[in-house]
Formats: C-alpha cells, sequence, structure tokens
C-alpha cells in the first residue's frame, strides 16, 4: 500500500509538469513572434528532437 502512494505522488506531479507551459513554449513562441513562424516550426521541430534524444 505504501508504493501506491508514491505511485501516486508520481504521477500527479508528472502531470502537472505536462500541463504547465515551460521554457520550451516561451522559446518557440517568441522565436515565432519575433523572427518568423518558419523560424518558430524549426525551433519546435528541434526542442522535439531534442527531447526524444
Amino acid at each position: 500500500m505504501e508504493y501506491i502512494d508514491s505511485l501516486a505522488l508520481l504521477v500527479s506531479v508528472y502531470i502537472v509538469s505536462l500541463v504547465s507551459p515551460g521554457p520550451n513554449f516561451i522559446i518557440v513562441t517568441n522565436t515565432s513572434m519575433t523572427v518568423s513562424r518558419a523560424a518558430g516550426l524549426f525551433a519546435g521541430l528541434g526542442l522535439a528532437i531534442a527531447s526524444l534524444t
């Protein structure tokens, strides 16, 4: 029963971190607004590839 409480806490922290926008969102949004849409798409693609590795 003790591990279920730890697992529930871990899952809730994970869900909160998924929902909240982080620095990657700010980077992509800032790049899209200041440079161009294509640059924002490439920034998002680069961050997605970096996350996969």
